[in-house]
């Protein structure tokens, strides 16, 4: 082996090792400074008498005023009331779309499939601030009804699961497109040999979903939950803009309030033992089956031309789907940006968008270049160890943004403490520019390598090999061959890291400068905070046809005939 090639290697090596470094810095602190001793925020939330004054009173008192459970158990309960049903609501619905798109055959398919996707565009938040104020009328009906009828008491109740419907509907329009979309694409890959097979033996299109087509799915399926779990797990301004206590909205709580990083880490601490179970339980669902399907059809589409009161049933669902997730949220943020454009200098946003497309462009860049190190490394030396680094470097992904931010925070406040690398880390990661775009390249970096190793696997490796035999180096063969295959790829993950980092809430919050306000904290802090709702819709909308138009985008590229490689 000669020396240069030891070189190439070792370059590789170190890149994807500091990378990986890089994801593993946030997580590694978390778990060291949980495993500190725990502070008195700690104990406030874990015991129902912390301060011990409660056990110095009589018995009866005590059993009066003791609260009946702690407040972490609280957090964890809402946490995992919403998480539960919003699972099940987008699962349910986001299969059932892409099933019936896929077995009838259907005037404008490719347009329907695009438009129920559109709700990705609409940053949940956004969307909760629309619900609220389109429902602010009956909410406030209903609830006085109930107080009349029933009293203050089961009137508090009501409010508290008119909060929970709210925010399950909310979060379930936002984020059903990850299950459909991933559904969509299993669905379409069926053999259909499977599908023929199924309805000679006389199944009807319900059977052939259940004992065919959902097993077959199944992962994809369920790496579509795994997306909706993990957002809804990260969700904060939907649920501080509903109104609902969770295990992050305590953890902003803590952080704002107390500054008590310990117990917010703690708390974080907690998220990632219900992360841990979801990856488990990912793992468990996948099973270790395994399917082989031909690619050359896809689900036979149903020709019955007795079919046309279900087909009329499809695209009312669909059309009711697209309604409520995506053209009543929309248009009443049209809405007040109608009465807040009257109210607001047009002037005051340049410095948000400025900041927004700065953050964005400048994170997209990075956290692309990484991606492609990392892929090109694998396709280069496609062993055991490279492909666990490439899998560690996209933990990142399965964190919420929030925690993140908390465990960097942690590791600069430990790393500040040492003076030789303090002026360094004030530099490069404490509430700075560079710093956020790198924690958004830790959160982001698996959405950009999925789609360009994609692009890699679609390229031959005898390209490689022909070029290598016309003494070409990796760096010629890479700009020469691999670039210009890879662009579509490549522009497609720019697109969708764009929207994602202009959209990205709890952890720009957390880390974001002082001298920077994007367009999604602005956003939030005229919903949230301010309840100004004419003039946070401006910015809302701004994000909204960002989103949009990355989409189509996106959608444009994916649907461009590619050259076979």
């Amino acid at each position: 082996m000669s020396v240069r090639h030891v070189i190439n290697k070792g370059f590789w090596i170190l890149g994807v090792g500091v990378i990986c470094a890089l994801v593993g810095i946030p997580l590694y602190q978390i778990v060291i400074e949980v495993l500190h001793p725990p502070t008195d925020g700690w104990r406030m939330l874990t015991e129902k008498d912390p301060s011990g004054l409660l056990a110095q009173l009589p018995s009866e008192m005590q059993a009066e005023l003791l609260p009946e459970h702690t407040v972490l158990y609280l957090r964890v309960k809402s946490t995992c009331i919403i998480l539960c049903l919003v699972l099940l609501c987008s699962t349910l619905l986001g299969v059932a779309l892409a099933w019936l798109l896929s077995i009838f055959k259907l005037p404008a398919k490719g347009v329907i499939t695009f438009l129920l996707a559109l709700p990705l565009a609409i940053p949940s938040y956004v969307m909760a601030s629309c619900y609220k104020q389109i429902t602010a009328g009956v909410e406030l009906a209903t609830s006085m009804h109930v107080r009349e009828q029933y009293g203050a008491e089961v009137m508090q109740q009501y409010d508290q699961w008119w909060n929970y419907g709210l925010a399950v509907m909310v979060l379930s329009c936002s984020y059903y497109p990850y299950v459909f979309l991933a559904a969509r694409s299993a669905f379409r890959s069926l053999s259909p040999e499977y599908i023929e097979s199924a309805r000679m033996l006389g199944d009807t299109s319900w059977q052939i979903l259940r004992r065919v087509a959902l097993p077959i799915a199944r992962p994809a399926i369920v790496a579509g939950m795994m997306l909706v779990a993990l957002e809804t797990l990260n969700e904060y301004g939907a649920m501080q803009i509903i109104g609902i206590e969770t295990l992050l909205t305590e953890v902003f709580k803590i952080r704002a309030g107390a500054n008590d990083l310990n117990t917010a880490v703690r708390v974080a601490g907690c998220i990632m033992v219900v992360v841990f179970v979801l990856l488990v339980g990912e793992q468990f669902l996948r099973g270790r089956k395994k399917f082989h399907a031909s690619r050359s059809g896809g689900v036979p589409e149903c020709d019955r031309k007795s079919g046309w009161a279900v087909m009329s049933a499809v695209y009312v669902l669909c059309a009711v789907t697209f309604f409520m997730a995506f053209v009543l949220p929309m248009s009443e943020l049209l809405r007040l940006a109608f009465h807040g454009i009257r109210i607001v200098d047009i002037s005051s946003l340049l410095g948000p968008v400025w900041d927004s497309f700065c953050l964005a462009i400048g994170a997209s860049l990075f956290t692309l270049v990484a991606a492609i190190l990392i892929a090109y490394a694998n396709r280069l030396f496609p062993q055991w160890w490279m492909m666990a680094m490439s899998k560690m470097s996209t933990l990142g992904y399965a964190v919420p943004g929030a925690i993140l931010g908390i465990g960097i925070v942690a590791w600069n406040g430990a790393m500040m403490n040492d003076s030789s690398v303090e002026e360094l880390i004030q530099v490069l990661f404490y509430q700075t520019t560079v710093g956020l775009m790198i924690a958004y390249g830790i959160r982001f970096l698996a959405v950009s390598l999925g789609s360009v190793d994609a692009g890699f696997k679609s390229i031959r490796i005898t390209l490689d090999e022909a070029s290598a035999m016309l003494s070409c180096s990796r760096w010629q063969t890479f700009w020469r061959i691999h670039l210009p295959l890879l662009r579509p790829s490549i522009l497609a993950g720019l697109l969708i890291l764009f929207v994602d980092v202009m959209k990205e809430l709890p952890m720009t919050l957390i880390l974001s400068p002082f001298n920077t306000e994007t367009l999604a904290i602005n956003a939030y802090s005229l919903f949230a905070v301010q309840e100004d709702y004419a003039r946070g819709s401006l910015p809302a909308l701004i994000l909204v046809l960002a989103g949009m138009g990355g989409m189509l985008m996106v959608h444009l590229l994916l649907r461009t005939p590619q050259t076979s490689s």
